[in-house]
């Protein structure tokens, strides 16, 4: 988020208030191949720790959802945690009419393909990693030597 905000912000006038360092860090951490793989290594990290999850609880929850007229449908109590334990978790109203009644069901896995997909991401989360490191590398030695001027322009093509 702060970088978002101070690359809204950048102009040569800040990039001149930077230090040598700051200005590399702030390019090399801006442009978009780098932040692709970022958001690339973070989404595999994110899908790893979900399976790491299903694997420890030993099966997926499906959630399944129908829309009913309110008249029928049944007497719903909502719990009041975020629990999902496979019971019904909550009714909710739509226009007065109609409810939307969901029920979370444990689907079983097959801990053997489970594993294979978490390696799987785990793998490409620390290729992403390793890339975004390396071209990290490869810009903040281009970017170091180069004058606020300069790497203001670099900032903005790429």
């Amino acid at each position: 988020m702060l970088a978002l905000w101070l690359s809204a912000c950048a102009s040569v006038e800040s990039f001149r208030k930077m230090t040598p360092a700051q200005r590399a860090r702030e390019v090399c951490t801006g442009i978009d191949a780098y932040t692709q793989l970022d958001s690339d290594e973070r989404e595999h990290a994110r899908k790893a720790a979900e399976i790491r999850q299903v694997l420890d609880r030993g099966y997926r929850l499906h959630e399944s959802c129908r829309t009913v007229e309110a008249s029928k449908a049944p007497e719903i109590v909502c719990p009041s945690s975020a629990s999902r334990s496979g019971d019904t978790r909550c009714s909710k109203e739509q226009n007065g009419k109609y409810k939307r009644i969901c029920r979370d069901i444990p689907v079983p896995i097959d801990g053997a393909l489970e594993k294979e997909k978490l390696a799987e991401h785990d793998a490409q989360a620390r290729a992403r990693a390793t890339e975004k490191n390396q071209l990290y590398q490869r810009c903040y030695t281009q970017v170091l030597p180069m004058s606020a001027e300069q790497a203001y322009d670099y900032y903005k093509q790429h």
